[in-house]
């Protein structure tokens, strides 16, 4: 893994999940609980809070706003490990 590798726990409504990324390299992909995502980390231009907001839909589709300020993303923690 490269240098700006890091995993990131989510948890959002009881339930914990573990982002795996590299922040340094564009092209490289976004992982949801170990499965790589449609996503990349220039999609969430180098953001660990970017990176989470693209994940949190395929985490929990029932939940439609994603936005900082709304009451999903108020309720939402994430760490970097």
């Amino acid at each position: 893994m490269g240098l700006g590798y890091s995993d990131v726990r989510i948890t959002f409504g009881g339930e914990t999940l573990m982002m795996s990324w590299d922040g340094t390299e564009a092209s490289a992909p976004i992982r949801l609980d170990g499965a790589p995502t449609q996503y990349q980390t220039a999609d969430a231009r180098h953001r660990v809070s970017e990176a989470v907001r693209l994940v949190c839909p395929l985490a929990w589709p029932e939940v439609r706003d994603w936005e900082e300020g709304s009451e999903a993303w108020d309720e939402l923690e994430y760490e970097t490990l």
